[in-house]
């Protein structure tokens, strides 16, 4: 997750803050750490959400590991429901509009985007729902690719979800799709949650045993021991009040990163219909 100021971002887009200053700080610290654990450890890839917080979030870390930012609208921020009458929310940038803004985000034709939430928003139980299918997407294509560890920069919802997906099998969810309580996961800003599975990748990281077939064990929990002042405003689904609704853009509003009917229609589409070593950071919260 990140430190958002209320600054606004150099992209124009609306609901799209800048890191604060103490926020660059962090991400770069957070950097340090990556570039501190052996190569074996390290992330071989990164997915970021377009946001521009999390682009700046995962930039440093893209310097000193030497690798591209893919970007996944998959895994954007949380939206509530648009209210009645209100339209639809903004959608994130495009691809080719992120690489404007920094010359690591990775071509299209490296990563196509696999999903994207629904324009409308999403209750709490959507967004978790969205979180576990764009992670197999994800993780399928890695798979596909031979990349064994992934860092995902995205947001502290999201976050949570994500996490919430790796820990428990589909349909065995104890989230209360009411309040969004359920499994605790960190998501301070320029935290660290850490996600393995596999024999080779938990011996790696001192656990013992082969562990459950296809079953991730949680080895960080949105840490923060990277940073000097520990976790820092962490967000929790307490902070809302259950399944609150947010104002759209307003029904005659044009979106200037609109993507084609069709192209919107199949990411929206993977996202009912998908199913399939994680690391993931939260905006500053990866």
């Amino acid at each position: 997750m990140t430190f958002a100021s209320s600054n606004l971002s150099p992209t124009g887009r609306p609901r799209d803050p800048v890191l604060t200053a103490h926020g660059i700080d962090q991400v770069k610290q957070l950097a340090d750490y990556f570039v501190s654990l052996p190569p074996e450890k390290r992330p071989q890839m990164i997915v970021s959400s377009p946001y521009y917080r999390c682009v700046q979030t995962a930039g440093p870390s893209a310097e000193k590991l030497g690798l591209d930012i893919h970007i996944e609208p998959g895994i954007i921020e949380w939206f509530p429901r648009a209210a009645k009458g209100s339209g639809f929310h903004p959608l994130p940038m495009r691809v080719e509009t992120v690489s404007r803004y920094s010359p690591r985000v990775a071509a299209k034709s490296k990563w196509s985007p696999l999903a994207h939430p629904f324009r409308r928003g999403e209750n709490i139980q959507e967004v978790h729902a969205r979180a576990r299918r764009a992670l197999g997407l994800i993780i399928e294509r890695c798979e596909q690719m031979g990349v064994q560890r992934v860092l995902l920069v995205s947001h502290a919802a999201t976050v949570i979800a994500m996490g919430r997906a790796l820990m428990e099998r589909e349909g065995e969810e104890t989230t209360d799709w009411e309040t969004g309580e359920g499994i605790r996961i960190g998501a301070g800003t320029a935290s660290l949650s850490l996600y393995v599975r596999g024999e080779q990748a938990r011996k790696l990281h001192g656990l013992e045993g082969p562990g459950e077939e296809g079953v991730w064990q949680q080895v960080l929990n949105g840490s923060a021991d990277h940073l000097p002042q520990g976790v820092e405003r962490e967000w929790t689904f307490d902070d809302i009040p259950g399944n609150v609704e947010e104002p759209g853009m307003g029904v005659g509003w044009k979106d200037e990163e609109a993507l084609e009917e069709a192209e919107l229609d199949r990411l929206e589409y993977a996202m009912v219909k998908s199913g399939s070593t994680t690391t993931i950071s939260s905006k500053a919260h990866m």
